[in-house]
């Protein structure tokens, strides 16, 4: 059983969570869809501190001997599950990154390709030009 005075700890941090948790999406340094996975996680946990009962029966059905060590081992398989999925995300952008410069790169050099030919051009029709081309002749 968990003491009332580490169950009050429990809501204080939880509340203290929830409030970094909207303070950062009103500040847009973390989009909704994870500020949904830390609020259904913290109130999932809160559930667990208040109703303590279920925190005994899961705790039985996992074969822990103590109702705090099954808290810990749902938050540390929350941080593990945080961490692929980041781990997904990064891959992920390091791929679109590496696509993205690939195709930068292209472009640069046709750029490149075409202003050495507009530069070609421009010099054979500066010479044509001289001699009463469009813009020389017309006043």
């Amino acid at each position: 059983m968990i003491s009332v005075r580490v169950a009050r700890v429990a809501i204080i941090v939880s509340i203290i969570l929830v409030l970094i948790v909207l303070d950062m999406v009103r500040k847009r340094r973390l989009r909704e869809k994870y500020a949904l996975i830390w609020l259904f996680t913290v109130a999932g946990m809160t559930v667990l501190v208040v109703w303590q009962d279920l925190l005994l029966w899961l705790t039985a059905a996992i074969g822990a001997i103590d109702p705090s060590s099954t808290l810990f081992l749902f938050g540390i398989l929350f941080a593990l599950a945080i961490l692929l999925h980041l781990s997904v995300k990064v891959s992920d952008s390091s791929t679109q990154l590496r696509i993205l410069a690939k195709e930068v790169a292209m472009l640069h050099a046709k750029v490149a390709e075409l202003s050495a030919s507009s530069c070609c051009e421009d010099d054979s029709a500066g010479d044509t030009s001289a001699g009463g081309g469009t813009l020389g002749g017309k006043t």
